[in-house]
């Protein structure tokens, strides 16, 4: 037995559209439900973009803490620790800089003239989430 098609569709939204005259209505409707989609997406993007971008610079934030812990056993490691937390600091200020259009972009470039180290960074990365998700269950 077939159903009917509007038995898949959200009644709220069939309702919404039986009162819609004409096609140029629909396209109306549907451009504006569309646009209002695209906003809600493009908001949601950004900020989970600008939490992760704090998130980076957290990090940076508490490596260079770590290597001032080190600095009067190993000044040398305590520069090199240093250093890496500054790059983590500029990369942090490049995705809250930059849209998302623009960091895909970069990523996707730089998987193009750096396949083994996108692959790396990827699984890298994956460790790094998977170890935060598991301490944040313990917490």
């Amino acid at each position: 037995m077939k159903r009917p098609a509007t038995q898949w569709v959200k009644p709220g939204l069939i309702g919404r559209v039986r009162h819609l005259r004409g096609e140029a209505d629909a396209k109306n409707y549907g451009g504006s439900v569309a646009s209002d989609a695209a906003g809600a997406f493009k908001e949601a993007v950004e900020s989970n973009k600008t939490a992760g971008a704090d998130a980076i610079a957290n990090i940076a934030h508490s490596v260079k803490e770590a290597a001032n812990g080190i600095e009067k056993q190993s000044p040398q490691v305590a520069g090199m620790v240093r250093s890496a937390a500054e790059g983590v600091e500029r990369i942090s200020s490049d995705i809250r800089d930059r849209n998302v259009g623009e960091l895909l972009d970069s990523v996707t470039k730089f998987a193009q003239r750096q396949p083994a180290a996108f692959f790396g960074v990827g699984i890298l990365a994956g460790v790094v989430l998977t170890r935060i998700m598991r301490s944040s269950d313990r917490s």
